[in-house]
């Protein structure tokens, strides 16, 4: 399986009124390599169900838990 990780300087967090988040992960090829590429997206989710989805799916991509 590949390495999967995720770092504090990898996703963010944005709070909007009406109960929404932004969720933005940041893909880097080589995170220690100046000037290298990156790639950034940018999810909105409702607060709550949908959030706590994305985090179950997320838990299960890196690995956290098996199926």
């Amino acid at each position: 399986m590949p390495n999967r990780t995720l770092g504090p300087q990898d996703s963010r967090s944005d709070f909007r009124s009406g109960g929404y988040i932004g969720l933005t992960w940041t893909l880097r090829p080589w995170p220690r390599a100046a000037g290298c590429w990156t790639a950034s997206v940018t999810t909105w989710l409702e607060a709550g169900e949908q959030l706590a989805s994305v985090g179950a799916d997320a838990r299960r991509f890196f690995g956290a838990e098996r199926p």
